[in-house]
């Protein structure tokens, strides 16, 4: 899928993540990688786990999620440009 100039692929995983306790949780998740337009290489690669970063094991939120993420980006980009 390709939103603004990134395209994004997304991959159902297990994620590892700890819980307030600091015992490992496997957690059903996706790993989201980023691609610029027009490049081969990843400009982020990152974990989304279900309970954590998202609330249902569902790629349309995982998808929202990333492009929440890319627009936080970008706003973060043009703050520091000011």
């Amino acid at each position: 899928m390709t939103y603004k100039k990134y395209k994004m692929k997304i991959t159902p995983t297990i994620v590892t993540r700890y819980d307030n306790k600091g015992v490992i949780i496997k957690c059903d998740g996706f790993n989201v990688s980023l691609f610029k337009e027009n490049e081969t290489t990843p400009s982020d690669i990152f974990d989304v786990a279900v309970g954590y970063e998202i609330l249902n094991n569902s790629i349309d939120e995982t998808i929202q999620l990333v492009k929440d993420y890319i627009n936080m980006e970008e706003k973060n980009k043009l703050n520091q440009i000011k």
